[in-house]
């Protein structure tokens, strides 16, 4: 028997539906011993668990678990184990979702250091590396703390329980981004990184020379522009 408010907190810890919960309680009790199929009831805001099972005449029974003083604290070891492996799952499979088209993210630089950038995005905290940041950049002051710019999701990964978002910033989603927010008014319906001429902007409306000026310093790159009307 589980309070079911016990079962509502979790559900708000851990940022999983109750119906999640339980299916992690019940896979925690199924690993904790030599149970058949595991059944769950709701009773005057109480969660029970029954176990069916076939005895040895062959008749089908169906019997109340119940967690005692030796089984609980390993219930509740697999039970936490669960509850984490599903969140981050659950994270990874959101943050994958919202990145199928491949947009750029906008991201504030928090940190710098010898292994590159950490980053506050509004999926989390992510770190860009240094080899998924650009030379040209790198060897300028362009990366500094409070900074706002966009980045691309290159990888999402577990680490130490929790979930890590690996960021770059050569991704041609980028370019677009950044040409889209600062020429918000010249229809801009394509960018791309030339390595070694700049970043080619194609639009219908001539952008400003401040607009073009903003979007090279904040790319780092000369900006040509192709109007197509």
């Amino acid at each position: 028997m589980t309070d079911l408010n016990f079962i509502k907190e979790t559900s708000k810890r851990y940022n999983l539906e109750i119906h999640n919960v339980i299916k992690c309680l019940k896979m925690a009790i199924a690993r904790s011993g030599d149970y058949g199929e595991i059944s769950d009831e709701i009773k005057n805001d109480k969660l029970y668990f029954y176990e069916t099972f076939y005895n040895r005449f062959g008749e089908l029974k169906k019997r109340a678990i119940k967690i005692t003083r030796y089984s609980y604290q390993s219930i509740l070891d697999k039970f936490t184990d669960n509850l984490i492996e599903m969140s981050i799952n659950q994270q990874i499979n959101q943050i994958k979702g919202q990145n199928q088209a491949h947009q750029a993210i906008s991201g504030q630089i928090v940190e710098v250091n010898g292994v590159g950038l950490k980053v506050k995005t509004n999926l989390g905290y992510a770190i860009a590396p240094k080899n998924n940041l650009l030379k040209k950049e790198l060897g300028t002051k362009h990366y500094q703390i409070g900074k706002t710019m966009y980045f691309h999701i290159k990888g999402i990964r577990k680490k130490d329980l929790k979930v890590q978002i690996v960021l770059d910033r050569t991704h041609d989603s980028i370019a677009f981004a950044e040409a889209q927010n600062l020429m918000s008014d010249c229809n801009v319906y394509a960018a791309e990184r030339l390595f070694g001429k700049g970043v080619k902007v194609y639009c219908t409306k001539k952008p400003t020379a401040e607009q073009i000026k903003a979007l090279a310093t904040q790319m780092n790159e000369k900006i040509i522009i192709e109007l197509r009307r």
